[in-house]
């Protein structure tokens, strides 16, 4: 099965805003439907807001141009975010900047 750009797109931008929180999938192997309706009720108002999503007067969602790039920028905030709050529990162990670029170096060349 070939997968198109916009299915791969939408593969990391769900990814991205459920932080790769497994909760939609578990929710609709577990067939907890009002779960699922939540949780994707959620995902897609969220991509709305980002400007990735347009719901057309049919009811049905599509991706629009360039969402690729919001969709990468939005990965980016994430990245951002996580980086801080490592910065800010090394901080308050005393863990040096030199020590955690290591552990970043060497977790990133695995």
């Amino acid at each position: 099965m070939d997968r198109t750009k916009q299915d791969k797109v939408m593969d990391a931008i769900i990814y991205s805003v459920t932080h790769g929180e497994k909760k939609a999938k578990d929710s609709i192997l577990a067939r907890d439907y009002d779960l699922q309706k939540t949780q994707f009720c959620r995902i897609f108002k969220k991509l709305s807001e980002e400007g990735i999503l347009e719901r057309t007067i049919s009811n049905v969602y599509i991706v629009k141009e360039n969402a690729d790039i919001k969709a990468q920028e939005m990965y980016f905030q994430k990245i951002l975010e996580e980086i801080q709050l490592i910065k800010s529990l090394a901080k308050s162990a005393n863990i040096s900047a030199e020590l955690l670029k290591d552990v970043f170096n060497k977790e990133i060349s695995k």
